[in-house]
């Protein structure tokens, strides 16, 4: 990556909230990323860490989830989108920005045919006729891997396997030609092989478009296989972030540490190696920790750490951890 290269997309001091019976939830707390054209960054966390949070304030969807930005902004292309006019944000999704949703068959409309909902990014945000959009959907179901595309445009959401349904949901983010994908956990309610391909088409995708790819997941495996850069997150902030090759090989936070003792990587275990699991449990936090908020799970914690807000601080050029007790390299 040079050096002079601009971002994307950058994320800045981005804090979001959900106002709850209960009192407010913090989902995200001052959150900083930055992702690169042409680049894969994937976002990894136990559930509740606040990767899909991120991803829906990126679109500019956190409200419509009952959330609120109380801090910072999403950049893109050089503009301020994150608080911005909503007009633009929503002229942005479907065409520069693309988004592939955790559940296809939520996401999808039932009553609508596959052909009207893959159609329809163009024709609101291109002015293509039905005809026109249609035509090319046919083209974007084929390049999914979509047995028989004309004949899949008349066809329903619950007619499809969960395979087929993710596919859809891929050629409707990809038809307007975005710069940016994000893919919230695209692979999690499909079988291990339907999984791999559903990866490896989005790697390919996403390399033949030259696009910026964010993919959120739990799983360090699915990082390793298709991601250029990682971010770890807990408990809504980021605690890690460098390249993949060089976080798996030398995780610097104890919360990195432990995801990768859970999960099998061909490169560090063996079929026969013991997987471990981080006790405990993400915390809800009812407000801003002034300390570490994996202070209550990490094996090396000290008094310190419920205290002192750890920050982002560069190990070297590239990869970053926060941690008042590891110390740059």
């Amino acid at each position: 990556m040079s050096e002079v290269a601009t971002p994307l997309l950058e994320l800045s001091e981005l804090s979001v909230v959900f106002d709850t019976a209960s009192g407010p939830v913090h989902a995200l707390d001052r959150v900083e990323l930055s992702v690169y054209a042409g680049r894969t960054m994937a976002i990894v966390g136990e559930s509740g860490s606040g990767k899909t949070v991120t991803a829906l304030t990126v679109m500019g969807l956190h409200e419509h989830a009952g959330a609120r930005l109380t801090q910072g902004r999403v950049i893109f292309q050089g503009e301020a989108v994150v608080p911005g006019d909503a007009h633009r944000l929503r002229a942005l999704r479907g065409s520069a920005m693309g988004m592939i949703f955790q559940e296809p068959m939520t996401s999808l409309n039932p009553v609508l045919t596959v052909g009207e909902q893959v159609a329809e990014p163009l024709v609101l945000h291109r002015g293509a006729t039905r005809f026109e959009a249609y035509e090319r959907a046919v083209g974007a179901l084929e390049r999914v891997q979509l047995p028989d595309p004309r004949g899949m445009l008349k066809r329903y959401p619950h007619q499809l396997s969960g395979g087929q349904r993710q596919r859809v949901m891929i050629a409707m983010a990809l038809i307007g030609g975005p710069r940016l994908l994000l893919a919230d956990e695209p692979t999690t309610a499909l079988d291990v092989t339907v999984q791999a391909q559903v990866l490896q088409l989005l790697r390919r995708l996403q390399r033949e478009d030259a696009m910026a790819m964010v993919l959120i997941t739990h799983d360090f495996g699915v990082v390793a296989e298709v991601a250029d850069e990682v971010a770890v997150m807990y408990a809504g902030r980021v605690v890690e972030v460098g390249p993949v090759a060089q976080v798996i090989a030398s995780p610097a936070h104890p919360y990195t540490q432990g995801l990768l003792k859970a999960t099998r990587l061909p490169a560090r275990r063996t079929a026969h190696t013991r997987l471990e699991e981080i006790a405990g449990t993400v915390p809800v936090l009812r407000a801003v920790d002034p300390g570490c908020t994996f202070r209550a799970r990490c094996p090396i914690a000290q008094p310190g750490c419920a205290t002192q807000r750890p920050v982002l601080a560069p190990r070297d050029a590239v990869h970053r951890v926060a941690c008042l007790l590891r110390s740059p390299e």
